[in-house]
């Protein structure tokens, strides 16, 4: 049973999706385990979820549920199938949650959602515009750029790593392999 009540509600984490009540007790599933779990439990895998932060809790733009539906989709249906992708997608799952909260802690302080907007305008959207065309590879390497822009904003940066360096050498083998 869905309910947009209980929708990222499960203790800190953006994967719950319904709930069902067993008597007294509310469950509430989380998509990421694929398990049911109480409302008051806390969540130790809040994966990366800066992109929701920025669109939802930034900007508040929750009628864009379809386009972070397309970031899931294309880490869940491109990037996660793709083994040369696991060094972004392990990448982004160190430093999201950093990111997601230092974003947060910036607006809560600031009240300026300005870095939130431009994540929006020049890397969300267009990454999201790719994916639906199926340039996969642009939008690899789109959502690669705005992990480096976070990274040299928040000095997560690493001295010989970068997120766009990695996607264009998976871009490399695709088009070495396919020839």
């Amino acid at each position: 049973m869905k309910d947009k009540n209980y929708k990222g509600q499960c203790g800190n984490c953006v994967n719950s999706e319904y709930y069902k009540s067993s008597g007294r007790n509310i469950k509430i599933y989380c998509s990421y385990y694929k398990a049911y779990y109480y409302a008051s439990d806390s969540c130790n895998h809040y994966r990366g979820a800066y992109v929701t932060t920025a669109v939802c809790n930034v900007l508040g733009k929750h009628e864009y549920q379809d386009t972070l539906a397309k970031i899931r989709e294309l880490r869940t249906n491109v990037m996660e199938k793709d083994p040369n992708c696991k060094k972004l997608l392990d990448r982004y799952d160190e430093v999201g949650p950093i990111i997601g909260k230092r974003l947060m802690d910036d607006y809560s302080k600031n009240k300026d959602n300005s870095l939130a907007k431009s994540l929006f305008d020049y890397y969300i959207e267009p990454t999201t515009k790719m994916y639906d065309e199926g340039n996969y590879t642009g939008a690899i390497e789109k959502y690669s750029a705005m992990q480096d822009v976070l990274e040299d904003c928040f000095n997560l940066k690493q001295v010989d790593y970068t997120n766009v360096s990695e996607a264009r050498l998976i871009k490399y083998k695709k088009e070495v392999k396919n020839k």
